[in-house]
């Protein structure tokens, strides 16, 4: 578990991780990330305040995910460009010959521009947790514009393949998963009619996977609160867009 602060100075915002063992400063990874700014990576730097060692994040004119999107709809675009961010900073650590396991992905971890959707992601050295991708899955499945059919089908495929297939599913087919998101005409009609016959199993599938996750309180406790207004439920979005789907195609078929 990270043991995550926020510290704000004159002119920046910080977000601190204490390190659980001292470290060692020579080391490559330590002595890459004080030394070179990494496009994509958010700027790092080691202090040490009273005998314990700090990884200190630059966050200024940044926000964590979690709170950008917790009352709001992920867009088609945003993932696109999510996944961009994804495949470039792959590439970049692996030129600096840095291990992108050592990223950390849950939602309050990875932090966007207020403006446009420009990723930062944090990275520790020499990581031993989880990296938290299953939790990002997660709130996509959340948080996700359950109008747009073809996003749904294309996030809750990918979070089936993630739990199947763990971190290898990111090196590189989750890319060629994502081209359906891409602004093409195809038979998109097509597509979606395809798609909605075998989304709904799959979306029932996983939700009773993420219901099962949930401590018994939660559950509970959540009943009663207000709900977004982008979405209700994801399975009663995927009925609601399921059903709003054939019939307007069925009027179109007529006319």
């Amino acid at each position: 578990m990270l043991n995550v602060e926020y510290v704000r100075s004159l002119n920046c915002n910080y977000e601190r991780i204490l390190l659980d063992r001292m470290p060692e400063e020579k080391r490559y990874q330590y002595s890459i990330l004080g030394r070179c700014k990494i496009n994509g990576l958010l700027p790092c730097s080691l202090r040490y305040i009273d005998g314990k060692a700090y990884l200190y994040y630059d966050i200024s004119s940044r926000q964590n995910v979690a709170l950008l999107y917790g009352g709001r709809c992920i867009t088609r675009e945003w993932v696109r460009d999510f996944l961009w961010s994804l495949r470039h900073i792959r590439q970049e650590l692996s030129r600096f010959l840095l291990d992108i396991d050592n990223i950390i992905w849950y939602p309050e971890q990875i932090f966007q521009e207020l403006e446009d959707n420009v990723f930062s992601f944090l990275y520790i050295p020499y990581y031993e947790g989880e990296s938290g991708f299953m939790k990002l899955m997660e709130f996509w499945v959340e948080h996700i514009d359950y109008n747009d059919e073809v996003l749904v089908d294309c996030v809750y495929r990918m979070y089936e393949k993630m739990e199947r297939n763990g971190e290898i599913y990111l090196q590189a087919q989750i890319f060629e998963d994502a081209e359906c998101l891409e602004n093409t005409r195809l038979p998109e009609l097509v597509y979606t009619m395809v798609g909605t016959i075998f989304l709904y199993p799959l979306i029932l599938k996983v939700n009773e996977r993420l219901e099962r996750r949930q401590p018994p309180h939660s559950r509970s406790s959540t009943s009663g609160r207000k709900r977004r207004r982008c979405r209700k439920s994801p399975r009663k979005q995927a009925e609601r867009a399921s059903g709003a789907f054939w019939r307007e195609n069925a009027a179109a078929a007529r006319s």
